[in-house]
């Protein structure tokens, strides 16, 4: 059994049996540098206005921003304290001078890199960040897309200056972007899956497409089900290829669904991809499954990827159990396991006192009792 955890930390490794292995669906002059790029960069500005880059990052001066020829400098600050409530998503750069002040708006471009965005997080959530050097407060100047790399913003003033994404709370959800993952203890992040999903946690499912299947599915959803009664989820996430989600799916709504539910306990799952790992799992597949395999319990699909991307995770069955009250993640594997259903059913028996256990039960010695 081997945690997703470990997992995204060592992709390299060999999945067990009982899980399928796929593919990610998705992806001036200057002064001495290294890993092909220099350190600093400097050009002289005047009152015409120019630019000055260092990699792919670049100042825009338009005219009348500076009054008198000035020496420009644009530098690394891998020193540069880090912000609080944010995650960098590219590295941080030292715009001076510092006795410099623009007299028109100059416009700062930066490259980011899409694979550190966090969980449930887009390019349009980058921002660019600054703080006057050696400070660790930063303000927002907001940011515009530029491409899938780059983001802009405007200032009138030097500093530091960085790509990030800022831990903006989604109303009604537990924690923030910066807090959200798929590793034990982190907050299961309010993905947004679209293109099909049967979300209902009070019946049995059923599929009418009138009234039963929704173009969308937020994990919104699946928290305030522990309004309804229902204290943890088993998350499946599975593949149409995969040998092993196919078993899972003979294998859940019959032997485990009845007695998890009875006991607060639901299950969901995101099929995600199709016939092939390059293939994402289409309307018509989440029919197939749910009518062939009699699923009895609440699914999506994920046609923008947003789940396979928003974590790194590439092979299936990916299962996760997660608190509903908190959406914290209790643990999680790769594969189809006996020894994990049992840890699933485990978690709904134990308590501290009655108000842990499902309606009508009793705590009694740390475990729940009809």
């Amino acid at each position: 059994m081997k945690s997703l955890a470990s997992f995204v930390l060592s992709l390299a490794v060999p999945l067990a049996f009982v899980g399928c292995g796929g593919n990610i669906i998705n992806g001036g002059s200057t002064t001495g540098g290294t890993s092909g790029q220099a350190a600093s960069a400097s050009a002289s500005i005047g009152a015409a206005g120019g630019q000055i880059a260092l990699g792919d990052n670049t100042v825009k001066i338009p005219a009348g921003a500076l009054s008198t020829t000035t020496t420009v400098t644009l530098a690394s600050a891998a020193a540069a304290p880090a912000p609080a409530q944010a995650v960098a998503v590219g590295a941080a750069l030292l715009l001076g001078p510092a006795s410099t002040t623009f007299g028109a708006p100059c416009t700062v471009t930066l490259s980011f890199d899409p694979h550190l965005l966090p969980p449930a997080s887009s390019l349009t959530d980058v921002v660019i960040l600054t703080a006057p050097s050696g400070s660790s407060t930063y303000t927002s100047l907001g940011g515009t897309p530029v491409d899938a790399t780059h983001v802009s913003a405007t200032t009138t003033s030097p500093g530091v200056f960085l790509a990030a994404v800022q831990a903006e709370a989604v109303p009604g959800y537990p924690g923030h972007r910066t807090q959200w993952g798929v590793a034990n203890g982190q907050v299961f992040p309010d993905f947004s899956l679209a293109g099909g999903a049967v979300p209902n946690f009070s019946t049995t499912p059923t599929l009418d497409s009138t009234t039963n299947l929704s173009s969308e599915f937020t994990f919104m959803a699946l928290h305030q089900a522990a309004a309804k009664g229902f204290r943890y989820a088993f998350i499946d996430i599975s593949s149409l290829w995969c040998p092993h989600c196919n078993d899972e799916a003979k294998t859940l709504p019959t032997q485990y669904v009845p007695t998890w539910l009875a006991q607060g306990g639901v299950v969901f799952s995101i099929l995600v991809q199709g016939n092939d790992p390059v293939q994402p799992a289409t309307q018509s597949d989440l029919i197939n499954w749910i009518t062939g395999y009699k699923v009895n319990y609440p699914m999506s699909i994920d046609a923008e990827e947003n789940m396979v991307s928003g974590t790194g995770l590439n092979a299936w069955p990916a299962n996760i159990i997660v608190r509903l009250s908190d959406m914290v993640v209790i643990d999680s594997v790769f594969g189809a396991t006996d020894a994990f259903y049992s840890e699933f059913s485990s978690v709904l028996t134990q308590c501290q006192t009655s108000a842990d256990c499902w309606s009508g039960a009793t705590c009694t010695a740390n475990a729940c009792h009809n």
